[in-house]
């Protein structure tokens, strides 16, 4: 089900007047959170009814082995269980989602016959899956971290403790399942959700937020990426050879600022639907092409997949606290998994591969710069911001060309192809609606340099009710054809 269908609207809308009135009957938030639990596995299973039972499967499994991991006070039992429930979660993962291309690459021919290998090819990738996979592994960690500063998993603790199950199972379940941020995060970490399940009041809603993230999020998938996608399908449509150097350029660019409309938007989506029901999703996008590194940029784009990585694996490797070597050696573990995390193709490792050589060069380089004094000055800033801008545009290219000879066959397309204009229609298109994306980067840049104080009441008050009501009629007006987010995918 999307976000952007009225089916989706009228679920919404029922599930949010039963949501308000249940604290009226007196009946708890229990009622509130199986109310939600229900929304989301209707969500969740209205495409494909079938891979519901994957979803709960996963919930059952985790629930079970949560419980044995705080029962077990620690011990040995308790490892075994973490081991188990993070072995099983990554198997299911890997099953459906890596199945093929583990058979086809990574296997000797003739291990599995064509049938087999075609079987499993056509067995439907569950969406979300990466996504409900990671918030469980952090359920279980989180759970086994308790006493060492680890906190928001006391109420959770309790009742699995007090053998409180249907409280403790709702609450596992509502934290995998919550259909705003199930399909495609933002990624939850267990500690900072379960700690907000409790009685919800409709004078509680932070309605500037719900506003504020609803008619942004719309604007940015239905007017900028909807309307983008129509120009950067050519880029797997069409042959690409006889294309001018300009009209590549185009799809080139068109496709850089899609797919941040795309998954900034289904965020700010889920991040204003959470808060409508009463709990609050990380921010998971601040500004990423206005980076001046590759570590900056990871630290602005897709937020809660970077912190998720960095506390659950990154550290547990052993951070940047075992030398030098070590801390690449990391680096490049946890971005060619991260890559792979986004799909069962080799040019997404090497697509994160690439960014973790960035990185190790970034952090390397450091001792050199800090001694160059013309480094931080604006205009170098300026230089860099534009350089890594280039750098992330061109590895999305592995992005929405997985098949490496379609990556191959766009530079050599290029390099054969004229300087003509080409369909000064599709320049037009990528023009006209990557601008708002533009404007957006150039309010933050404002913003962080101090230029403009939009935080002012005054300011603020003008410009920020004109925006969004701008916003609305584009989406009203000229909202593209309905498709699904990029990172429903993954």
């Amino acid at each position: 089900m999307l976000f952007n269908s009225w089916i989706f609207v009228g679920l919404l809308i029922l599930t949010f007047m039963c949501y308000y009135l249940l604290p009226r009957l007196n009946l708890g938030s229990n009622a509130q959170v199986l109310l939600l639990l229900l929304a989301s596995l209707v969500f969740y299973s209205y495409e494909t009814p079938v891979l519901v039972c994957l979803l709960l499967g996963s919930i059952l499994v985790n629930y079970f082995a949560s419980k044995a991991i705080v029962l077990s006070s620690g011990g040995k039992v308790g490892v075994r269980w973490v081991f188990f429930v993070v072995v099983f979660n990554l198997l299911v993962l890997g099953f459906f989602k890596y199945g093929e291309l583990i058979c086809t690459t990574l296997l000797p021919s003739g291990v599995f016959s064509s049938e087999l290998i075609g079987v499993i090819r056509d067995i439907p990738l569950p969406i979300g899956i990466s996504f409900y996979t990671f918030q469980a592994i952090s359920l279980v960690l989180d759970l086994r971290k308790r006493g060492k500063g680890m906190g928001g998993m006391e109420r959770l603790e309790c009742d699995l403790r007090a053998g409180k199950q249907w409280s403790s199972f709702l609450n596992v379940s509502f934290y995998i399942a919550f259909f705003p941020q199930l399909i495609a995060g933002p990624i939850v970490k267990a500690h900072d959700f379960i700690k907000q399940i409790s009685e919800k009041r409709f004078g509680e809603i932070e309605w500037d937020l719900v506003t504020r993230s609803l008619i942004v999020g719309y604007f940015l998938k239905m007017f900028v990426a909807d309307n983008l996608k129509e120009v950067t399908v050519l880029m797997n449509s069409v042959d690409l050879v006889g294309m001018s150097k300009v009209n590549l350029l185009v799809l080139f660019y068109g496709y850089t600022f899609q797919i941040f409309a795309d998954f900034a938007g289904y965020s700010l989506i889920a991040i204003g639907l959470g808060a409508l029901f009463g709990y609050t999703l990380p921010v998971n996008f601040n500004f990423p092409y206005l980076s001046r590194s590759i570590t900056e940029f990871w630290r602005r784009w897709h937020i809660s997949l970077s912190s998720w990585l960095r506390e659950y694996l990154y550290f547990p490797l052993g951070g940047n606290r075992k030398g030098s070597v070590r801390t690449y050696f990391n680096l490049m573990v946890v971005m060619l998994l991260g890559g792979l995390w986004h799909g069962a193709a080799w040019s997404y490792m090497v697509w994160g591969g690439a960014h973790g050589v960035i990185l190790a060069l970034e952090r390397y380089g450091t001792r050199f710069t800090a001694r160059l004094g013309f480094w931080e000055s604006r205009w170098m800033g300026v230089l860099k911001v534009l350089v890594v801008f280039h750098i992330v545009s061109l590895l999305w290219l592995l992005f929405i060309m997985p098949d490496f000879t379609r990556v191959i066959a766009f530079f050599e397309a290029f390099s054969l192809g004229g300087w003509s204009l080409g369909s000064a229609q599709h320049a037009f298109v990528v023009l006209f609606y990557a601008l708002p994306v533009v404007l957006y980067h150039g309010y933050a840049s404002l913003k962080e340099s101090g230029v403009v104080d939009f935080e002012d009441t005054k300011i603020r008050g003008r410009l920020e009710p004109v925006a969004l009501s701008v916003m609305m009629f584009l989406i009203v007006v000229n909202s593209g054809t309905t498709g699904e987010f990029i990172y429903f995918q993954f």
